[in-house]
């Protein structure tokens, strides 16, 4: 982790890029413990930049978020920034614990901060989700009506929560402003709970109403998904793979061999969810459903545990590192655009697809629903499914996955 040290201004913060594959810290000179945190993945990245809080206490050495920093950033917002570490610096000496550095009552607890916890929430409970609601919430309401995401929480409207959706309903983006109401929605229930785990910061926000009560969803016509991969093109793209070069060839093959199992999912495997043996078996961990994480296991071919090995033999499994890091969360786009070098692909089809195309093949190879769901871990809604059945499928999920390679190999 690299340092400097200079007296942090809106131009200096907007201007900033960083190093590549670093994180920067960079020392305020007027507040010791007012900071500015920025991290860039490569060159051609974008950087992530955050205003922080650091002190020690009691020896250890305190890390708080203040304010994540956007392309509107002015003068003010850093000098409120500034005032508030100093505020804390003086609440920590003066005997406040770390934990209680929040607004007393939520004075001070804007509505951006009810978002950002909500989405702090999503990641600590391994939502995979929690990425793209803060990207919207930053783009959507930060950016655009930074007025309303600096109102406190506790004093926020309906017709606030409102604004940012009424614009996107303007521009046709309905299924972006759905989600965004989903998103609001979701944070004053958050806020709104009994649940001694809800984050500490939140239950002292002073939110005693829910603004959001009564907001009926928008009737509108949702486009059709793109349909599943014919199957002849599905043949040209598993025989263009071997043109990819060895690394990206292993990993295409493996993705495709999963059987259109979730993107995340496997992004996360690791060689500890591995067994080997006479049943070999991989577990993945379903981030769908809610507050239990499912265990989904998918069996293992000798032809998958070959490329596994070939890809990485510790760590993360779809890695580019030999396992040390798993891939980014483009990767399988990456690969895909690849292909698209050797094979025309239309633009409609995305690595998503994949899951559909698995689908519609085996359902017209005969696979049953009851098999394609236990493959696939869908459909566990049902108080059958969740509490009572321990089935594993095995034997039959491993033949709807060879069905599967044969389709892709061109021998039925």
């Amino acid at each position: 982790m690299a340092s400097e040290r200079t007296e942090l201004t809106a131009k200096f913060i907007k201007g900033y890029q960083g190093e590549s594959g670093k994180q920067v810290i960079v020392h305020d000179t007027q507040v010791t413990q007012f900071k500015l945190s920025v991290s860039r993945k490569g060159a051609d990245d974008q950087p992530s930049k955050s205003l922080v809080f650091v002190m020690k206490y009691k020896g250890d050495k305190i890390y708080q978020e203040m304010l994540e920093v956007w392309d509107g950033i002015k003068k003010a917002d850093v000098e409120a920034q500034r005032n508030r570490a100093v505020e804390w610096r003086t609440k920590i000496k003066n005997g406040i614990r770390p934990e209680e550095l929040t607004n007393d009552e939520g004075r001070e607890f804007t509505y951006g901060d009810l978002l950002e916890s909500y989405c702090d929430e999503l990641q600590r409970t391994g939502k995979s989700s929690h990425k793209q609601v803060r990207g919207d919430c930053h783009r959507h309401i930060r950016d655009q009506h930074p007025k309303i995401w600096r109102t406190p929480a506790n004093k926020i409207q309906l017709t606030d929560c409102m604004a940012p959706c009424r614009r996107l309903i303007a521009e046709g983006k309905m299924r972006t402003q759905d989600r965004l109401r989903s998103y609001q929605m979701a944070a004053f229930n958050m806020a709104m709970a009994v649940k001694a785990s809800k984050p500490l910061q939140v239950g002292r926000a002073g939110i005693v109403v829910n603004p959001t009560i009564g907001w009926q969803k928008e009737q509108y016509e949702r486009k059709d998904k793109a349909p599943s991969m014919p199957t002849e093109l599905l043949k040209q793209v598993w025989g263009s793979i071997g043109l990819l070069g060895n690394e990206r060839a292993y990993t295409a093959k493996l993705w495709l061999l999963f059987s259109g199992q979730r993107l995340d999912q496997l992004r996360r495997i690791k060689w500890s969810d591995v067994t080997l043996g006479d049943r070999p078996v991989v577990k993945l961990k379903d981030p769908k459903g809610r507050g239990v994480v499912h265990i989904h296991e998918v069996p293992l071919t000798d032809e998958m545990v070959n490329l596994m090995r070939s890809i990485s033999t510790e760590g993360f499994v779809f890695s580019r590192d030999r396992g040390r890091t798993q891939v980014h969360d483009r990767y399988f786009d990456d690969l895909l655009n690849l292909l698209r070098n050797h094979v025309d692909i239309p633009s409609i089809y995305t690595p998503k697809t994949i899951r559909a195309t698995v689908t519609t093949v085996l359902t017209s190879k005969g696979v049953s629903p009851e098999i394609r769901n236990a493959l696939q871990s869908r459909n566990r809604g049902d108080v059958e499914t969740r509490h009572y059945q321990g089935h594993d499928y095995y034997e039959s999920k491993l033949d709807a996955m060879l069905t599967w390679r044969r389709v892709l190999n061109d021998e039925s």
